[in-house]
């Protein structure tokens, strides 16, 4: 039952109904139990689904988290903790109103209509300190506070005389939101949020940032397109490599007024969404030329101080790209495959380093093999590339095995071995990892 239908059949209660409700104690106290039930069904939200968001909330690590039974045991037999911290975080996780969950709510109203002072320095470093490490914390505590220091920022930027430092800041704590987002392929607030970075970017003429970000914009598309297309079809996924093409051009035609960096990157990018719309071998070849475009641009790094979010251009990749390209190309076979490994044999003679780029070249290997029709193989890279996704905990990669794996499963000659059944359970483990503690 979708959300939208739970929340059509709860009957919503008035504030003196709910405030009624409080006044048949459970245990000795107010029934809050029943109130976190009400606003439980009324988000349309599953009691695991809430124990999952609370436990981030609360920074617990797996063998501390909430299970669903102990939202259970809150509700029906009023266990809701005693701690304010916690009643606090289980209300705004809710929307429970302070006063029925026995809240004190004056200190909370008297700062409703004021923000924090922002310290430009550091806010700064906090946004370079997520850069650098978001994904190894609570992301639910990071966006939390990532949010908070937008909204400072906004109430802030009319009124400072470092309008244009903060509106940068700005800039960059949407670009964040946007990778957190695009990380957890929630494509479209990560288009929401870039939109929100293009906007700034173009009204302060900030072309550094107003390139990165359409371009951005354009790998978010091309991947949502690239997934659509894997298990949909191509046709399903037009629209959204249509798109990516226009946010590819567009900052195409911005980047001589960007630093050179920014030229290499929208071409690599591009060149890769251009791939996945070819007709035949020589749109293809245009799509690699625009990649090699970004060839010239590399080790020209410039000057990124006001955009701590940024891709490293180098050899190893121009070699991934150009691999993701023959690959990403509708009419591809054996041919392309091959041209695909020997641009990964290039990266191998440069010693990955990064997880990132370790489970991407390792994802595409076991496509090139799939592609090839050597399904032994494709199924013992992808075991690898599982691997490699699970360390780097990338959901963009692990989207692309799970795409192999459908392949392979539909194959009338090779679908049923045991291999091809072994992987499917690996990625269903790691997908759901819920399902195996």
């Amino acid at each position: 039952m979708s959300d939208n239908l739970r929340k059509k059949e709860t009957r919503l209660l008035t504030l003196d109904d709910l405030l009624l409700l409080l006044t048949i104690e459970k245990g000795g106290r107010p029934n809050y139990g029943a109130i976190l039930h009400y606003f439980r069904v009324l988000m349309g939200w599953t009691a695991e689904r809430l124990a999952f968001l609370y436990s981030e909330a609360l920074g617990l690590d797996e063998k501390e988290s909430i299970t669903p039974h102990w939202i259970y045991m809150m509700e029906k037999q009023n266990q809701v903790p005693v701690s304010e911290k916690r009643r606090w975080i289980l209300a705004r996780l809710l929307g429970i109103p302070p006063v029925l969950f026995g809240l004190e709510t004056r200190d909370l109203m008297s700062g409703l209509f004021s923000w924090e002072d922002v310290d430009v320095h550091e806010y700064r470093l906090a946004l370079e300190r997520y850069c650098r490490g978001w994904h190894t914390g609570s992301i639910f505590q990071a966006v939390s506070d990532i949010k908070r220091r937008v909204s400072n920022l906004h109430n802030k930027a009319p009124y400072s005389s470092e309008k244009k430092e903060i509106r940068e800041l700005l800039c960059g704590y949407f670009l964040l939101l946007a990778d957190l987002a695009h990380h957890y392929l929630d494509f479209n607030a990560a288009i929401e949020q870039l939109n929100n970075t293009i906007l700034i970017a173009e009204q302060e003429q900030l072309y550094d940032i107003w390139v990165f970000a359409l371009r951005q914009r354009g790998g978010a598309y091309k991947e949502r397109g690239e997934i659509i297309a894997g298990l949909k079809g191509y046709a399903e996924a037009k629209s959204d490599f249509e798109q990516a093409a226009l946010s590819f051009q567009e900052a195409q035609q911005l980047t001589p007024k960007a630093q050179p960096i920014f030229r290499g990157l929208v071409a690599l990018s591009a060149g890769t969404a251009f791939a996945f719309m070819a007709r035949d071998d020589g749109e293809l070849t245009k799509a690699l030329d625009t990649i090699d475009i970004g060839s010239s641009e590399i080790g020209k790094q410039g000057d990124t101080l006001s955009l701590p979010i940024i891709a490293l251009l180098d050899e190893e990749r121009l070699s991934l790209d150009r691999a993701f390209s023959y690959l990403a190309y509708p009419s591809g076979g054996a041919y392309h495959a091959a041209n695909a490994q020997r641009e990964l044999e290039n990266t191998a003679k440069k010693s990955i380093k990064s997880l990132a780029r370790n489970a991407l070249k390792t994802t595409l290997l076991a496509k090139s093999y799939l592609i090839a029709g050597k399904y032994e193989m494709a199924v013992a890279y992808a075991d690898i590339a599982l691997e490699a996704v699970q360390a780097r905990g990338s959901h963009v990669n692990l989207a692309r095995l799970e795409i192999i794996y459908q392949h392979l499963k539909n194959d009338p000659s090779y679908g049923k071995s045991s291999d091809v059944a072994l992987l499917g359970t690996k990625l269903l483990k790691a997908q759901k990892p819920e399902l195996f503690h």
